[in-house]
């Protein structure tokens, strides 16, 4: 026959049961948080700089940062940051599109949109109809940017690894078309070896192919998960307050992706 006695054992061992549960999920918790970032990008100027200046390195070390989260930053070519992300040798790299890679965790939110444009001669196309009019053609583009997941017609692709060689290709008639981020492209162009005579500007033109939002790939691991949680939470906060249009501006971005 169970006593009086009995039962008081059993509630005292059930109630130090359960709070021992909830200081180990506490404790889960705490170890959860994280209290640093590793983030790593292509070199991107005025977004990206090696000095650890840029938009979008604003914008990261501001989302975490504000929550006391260490950030450290280092720019590769872009097919190894990808890399580093899924080998865990960093935590987010810059510049993915959504699903771009079946192992990242994206976020809700992006930070900027690629317009991605085409260079071709004009010789070779009469007339631009968006990207039907690269349909089964060469198309070139920056090793990594696997462009092709977000067209819906055939082509024979190449990638490259520096925009001088899709440029050099360009001109050789080994690609029919390179396709890259405007603004990328924009720049490349401003570069001393096409302004002196690399390729003759007037016999090419450009048009634009499709606009992609652009997003941190983050590790697929319980940080990298955390992390992105992070991401959303504070970026939206940011937004509604205006310090991600502030930081825009300080960069002269005269383009504005958001919805408000």
């Amino acid at each position: 026959m169970m006593t009086i006695g009995d039962d008081m054992t059993n509630v005292s061992i059930f109630k130090l049961l359960l709070c021992s549960f909830f200081l180990l999920c506490c404790l889960g918790s705490l170890q959860a948080k994280p209290n640093s970032i590793r983030v790593v990008s292509e070199e991107w100027q005025e977004h990206t700089n090696k000095d650890g200046s840029g938009l979008y390195w604003d914008i990261i070390r501001a989302v975490y940062e504000g929550k006391q989260i260490n950030v450290d930053l280092a720019t590769y070519p872009y097919k190894r940051t990808v890399h580093s992300v899924k080998t865990n040798s960093a935590d987010a790299w810059v510049g993915s599109y959504r699903d771009e890679e079946a192992f990242a965790i994206y976020p809700k939110w992006h930070f900027d949109a690629d317009v991605v444009v085409a260079i071709y001669k004009k010789e070779h196309f009469s007339q631009w109809n968006g990207e039907a009019t690269i349909d089964g053609k060469k198309v070139g583009w920056i090793r990594g940017y696997d462009y092709d997941q977000y067209l819906t017609i055939s082509l024979e692709k190449t990638e490259i690894s520096t925009r001088k060689s899709g440029l050099g290709m360009l001109k050789k008639d080994r690609i029919d078309v390179f396709i890259d981020a405007k603004s990328l492209l924009e720049e490349e162009i401003q570069k001393p070896y096409i302004q002196n005579g690399f390729i003759n500007l007037p016999e090419y033109e450009v048009k634009r192919v499709l606009q992609l939002n652009l997003f941190l790939g983050f590790a697929n691991t319980n940080k990298g998960k955390e992390l992105a949680k992070i991401w959303d939470q504070r970026f939206e906060a940011m937004l509604d307050s205006g310090e991600i249009r502030k930081l825009y501006a300080k960069w002269n971005k005269d383009t504005w992706v958001f919805q408000e």
